[in-house]
């Protein structure tokens, strides 16, 4: 058991030419958190404060991170039956993700649902 690697943590997984920043960070862990079936409202305090920080810095792949904080927002208010809200943030997730090939797929399909 002493010699147990973890698999899935986020120091191996980070590439090393480009360390995790911050956001990146953040995002991970509540990630992590809002794949529950219903989610704590914490985390959208969370996702609320990154989308804050991200205001004000720019940061590598900024729309990115950015559109990766408004996809969990998103996915936040459609777990809890808030739909409206939901639409809102998947939209702007839409747009800001509309770069990144193949980013965007899931949440074409999800606003076609809504």
């Amino acid at each position: 058991m002493k010699n147990l690697i973890e698999i899935n943590a986020i120091e191996t997984n980070q590439n090393f030419t480009h360390p995790y920043d911050e956001i990146e960070k953040e995002i991970n862990f509540i990630g992590l958190e809002a794949e529950r079936i219903k989610p704590k409202k914490a985390v959208l305090k969370h996702l609320f404060f990154l989308l804050d920080k991200t205001r004000e810095k720019l940061y590598l792949y900024h729309d990115l991170k950015q559109g990766l904080i408004y996809y969990l927002t998103g996915d936040y208010y459609l777990k809890n039956g808030e739909y409206q809200f939901a639409k809102f943030s998947l939209e702007i997730a839409y747009e800001l993700l509309k770069n990144y090939r193949g980013m965007n797929a899931g949440i074409k399909e999800t606003l076609k649902n809504l």
